[in-house]
């Protein structure tokens, strides 16, 4: 850690085959100035997670986090302004077969600054997992929806990808994902990896920055890899 005094501790409780409680705390404190923070500061991070697994098929994970740091008031005035951000995590999973299953997820964020108003974030999103033992083919299937506020309140959450790749966009905004992502085995040592994406905005013309802003209000990316051992 560069410019940075702290304290963490975590914690793994295992009460049973069932219930499970993960959870931490990590105080710190920077001395000098740091990235939007024009003086010493400090702040907190508390985490706690708690996964119920009744059954082999059945998953239910709960989750909560709450940071609380400092950063330059917005209108560059002399002091700090405090700033909190909560987010609240729901997921389910269920193994509908050998072959299938399924996973759910909703999550909130809220974000406060000083005085300003506070700001909201929302994601859920439906996952469909095929991966039948010893087949040529398998695949996961993704639909979302998100909305928040603005850059504050965005979400993150990893996405399946391509063999070696891996995603984690950063949801921001008002609209739609759904992305396909599949693998299929052409002989013995070669595989084939495909993966389409789209990402639809509501109400923006364009979308994007810099020199990656394209116009529409869609963006749409296609992987393909092809592996020989």
């Amino acid at each position: 850690a560069v410019n940075e005094r702290g304290f963490y501790s975590g914690l793994a409780i295992k009460f049973n085959r069932q219930w499970e409680l993960y959870t931490y705390s990590d105080f710190f404190r920077f001395p000098w100035l740091k990235f939007r923070v024009d003086g010493p500061s400090s702040g907190y991070e508390l985490f706690g997670q708690i996964t119920y697994t009744p059954g082999k098929r059945f998953k239910l994970i709960g989750r909560f986090r709450q940071q609380i740091r400092e950063e330059n008031t917005e209108d560059s005035g002399p002091g700090l302004d405090i700033v909190e951000k909560q987010n609240l995590r729901v997921e389910m999973t269920y193994k509908i077969s050998n072959d299938f299953s399924i996973r759910n997820r909703a999550e909130i964020v809220r974000y406060h600054k000083g005085a300003l108003n506070p700001e909201f974030g929302f994601l859920s999103f439906q996952d469909i997992i095929f991966d039948p033992m010893g087949s040529k083919i398998s695949g996961n299937i993704r639909f979302a929806i998100f909305e928040t506020s603005g850059f504050n309140t965005r979400i993150y959450s990893y996405e399946n990808d391509v063999l070696y790749s891996y995603s984690v966009p950063a949801y921001q905004g008002k609209g739609l994902r759904f992305y396909i992502n599949g693998r299929y085995t052409i002989s013995r040592g070669t595989d084939l990896w495909l993966r389409y994406a789209l990402i639809s905005y509501a109400n923006q013309e364009t979308n994007g920055t810099g020199g990656d802003t394209i116009n529409g209000n869609k963006r749409s990316d296609i992987r393909l890899q092809l592996r020989f051992q």
